[in-house]
């Protein structure tokens, strides 16, 4: 990389950085995910308790069960 010019090094560290964050953003979306499954499977909570507890909407907490009544 260091004999690339700095107009092309600020390119590539620009789009590794992209990157970066759009895989920490799927990690913290697949947490989230587990966390409502573990709730919903393990609870009696409601989807509001369970959405408020995980910081999710109430909608992605009953996509998320709706999923797991089908076997997804």
């Amino acid at each position: 990389m260091e004999t690339l010019p700095s107009s092309v090094k600020e390119t590539v560290k620009s789009t590794a950085d992209y990157f970066r964050e759009e895989g920490r953003q799927e990690g913290l979306q697949e947490q989230k995910e587990k966390v409502v499954r573990n709730l919903v499977r393990t609870t009696a909570l409601t989807d509001e308790q369970i959405a408020e507890a995980a910081e999710v909407s109430v909608d992605y907490v009953a996509k998320i069960r709706g999923k797991m009544k089908s076997g997804g």
